[in-house]
Formats: C-alpha cells, sequence, structure tokens
C-alpha cells in the first residue's frame, strides 16, 4: 500500500505478507501516519465472500456497511463475536465497516457471504448466542482517560452459551 511502513499481512494459522490484497481478506498494516489500502476512490463492491478456516480468521467487508447479523456462513459456522482493533484494542463489535479487517472464529472451513448496505446501521449490543447478560457478573474497566469496557462472566449452564465464544483472537 502507497505510504505503508510495512507490508501488508494477512492471517492463516500465522500472519502471512501479502504482496496482493484480496476482497474479503482482513489484513495487518502499519502506517507511520493517516493512510489507507484497497481499491481506488469509486469503485464500489457490494458482494464479497470471505474464505475461512477452523479457528481465527481475519476477514474484511464490502463497500459500504455489513450488520454482522446479516452474513451467511456456508460449511462453517461462527464461533465467536466480530472483533475489531482500535486505538484502546479490541472491540466487539455488530457492524463491518468498509477498509477495516476484523477477526472471526469459526469452526470448519468455509466461507462468510457479506452484502453491504449503504446506510449507517444503528449500534446494537453485541454478546454470545443465548447469553442472558442478566444472568451473568460484570467486570467494568475504565481507565484514565474515561474509556470503558465490560466483562461479562459467569458460571457455563446446560441453557447458557458456549465459553468458546468468549476467547479473544491472536495477538
Amino acid at each position: 500500500a502507497p505510504g505503508a511502513a510495512s507490508a501488508a499481512f494477512r492471517y492463516s494459522a500465522g500472519y502471512l505478507a501479502s504482496d496482493t490484497l484480496q476482497h474479503g481478506l482482513g489484513y495487518w498494516i502499519k502506517f507511520n501516519g493517516a493512510g489507507n489500502a484497497g481499491e481506488a476512490p469509486g469503485t464500489f463492491v457490494q458482494d464479497v465472500t470471505a474464505p475461512v478456516q477452523d479457528k481465527w480468521n481475519m476477514v474484511g467487508g464490502p463497500t459500504g456497511f455489513v450488520p454482522t447479523a446479516s452474513i451467511v456462513a456456508t460449511g462453517a459456522t461462527v464461533a465467536s463475536a466480530y472483533f475489531g482493533y482500535g486505538p484502546s484494542g479490541y472491540f466487539s463489535t455488530a457492524t463491518l465497516n468498509q477498509g477495516k479487517g476484523y477477526w472471526v472464529k469459526v469452526s470448519g472451513n468455509g466461507t462468510l457471504e457479506m452484502h453491504s448496505t449503504a446506510a449507517v446501521p444503528k449500534a446494537v449490543a453485541t454478546g454470545p448466542p443465548g447469553a442472558d447478560p442478566a444472568r451473568l457478573n460484570t467486570l467494568t474497566f475504565r481507565d484514565a482517560a474515561g474509556r470503558s469496557g465490560t466483562l461479562y462472566f459467569g458460571a457455563p449452564d446446560a441453557t447458557g452459551p458456549d465459553v468458546d465464544f468468549f476467547e479473544m483472537p491472536p495477538a
């Protein structure tokens, strides 16, 4: 990518340097200042099918916004929330934004089909399937700048979510 301070790295059971960026894959790229990589301005990619392998994957969506609830998994089952990365570290998200990469854990090999919308979706709370936040314990962390994150935890039971859902992406 022009202006990048590093190669582009994709993830496939480890980090791999990539000379060519592919739709549907997510990448780590270091910039010393503002920068971007991807399609030329004015290019619109509405649909993306991202190949995924068992366990953790970095994916990228099409142009626009993709509500994670609308992503269709084929041959694999989504086994985590979708995680982005920003100045405060990892965060779970209900919407994939264009030009960003996201972590997602899947069970099995397959694809994730994504269709973009032009409208900015409403922010919604995310959590594991079947989890009732009212039945879980919470621990809220807050830094000196006032940013906070809440950890939900509790003993798994027959009706609770799979504990693997709470695993964080690779470092």
